[in-house]
Parts: structure tokens; C-alpha cells; sequence
């Protein structure tokens, strides 16, 4: 019976991520196990010219450099509340500025 890997929680080494265009991302397994689902990142080599298209599945990168698991539903839940926290974040500064001027 072949024994299942449990992936430990942590974070190897240092990433920052900046979005804008020059990030591929692309949903996959982790190591050939068909039953670890992640979210890899890739810098593009030539980015976008447009920061809101999606990135040609074919587009050179430099290969996967940030690799986010999520275990279970529980994590992925967990995660999508942080995005809409930052979403209202975003869109609040957004109101702000365009008060502003």
C-alpha cells in the first residue's frame, strides 16, 4: 500500500510577487502527485503589454519560481477571504484617490 506524503505548512526561502502583467499563473500538482493541487507563479520573460490579459499558456517564463498549496478546501477558503479583505482595500484607496483628484 503505498504510504500518502503530508506536506508540512511552512514557507521555503523568500518571494515577493508584484502583479501587474509580467506573471504567469497557472493552477497544477506538485511533484508528479496528482493529489497535491497548487497555484504556481512564473515571471514572464517578455511581459504583458496589457496587465489585465490572460497569459498566453504558452508565453516563455522562467519557469515556476513560487509554488502556493493548498491542502484542503479549509486553506483555499481561508486564502480567498484574505484576496476579498484586499479587494476592499484596494477599491476603498481607489474612491480615495479619485475623491481626491
Amino acid at each position: 500500500m503505498e504510504q500518502e506524503k503530508k506536506l508540512r505548512s511552512g514557507i521555503v526561502g523568500q518571494a515577493q510577487v508584484v502583479f501587474g502583467g509580467a506573471i504567469a499563473i497557472n493552477v497544477g500538482t506538485v511533484g508528479g502527485d496528482e493529489n497535491t493541487l497548487a497555484i504556481g507563479l512564473a515571471e514572464l520573460c517578455k511581459p504583458a503589454t496589457d496587465a489585465g490579459v490572460n497569459v498566453d499558456d504558452n508565453a516563455e517564463t522562467y519557469g515556476i519560481q513560487v509554488g502556493m498549496v493548498f491542502p484542503d478546501l479549509h486553506a483555499l477558503n481561508h486564502f480567498r477571504s484574505v484576496l476579498q479583505e484586499l479587494e476592499v482595500m484596494l477599491k476603498e484607496r481607489m474612491a480615495k484617490q479619485k475623491k481626491e483628484g
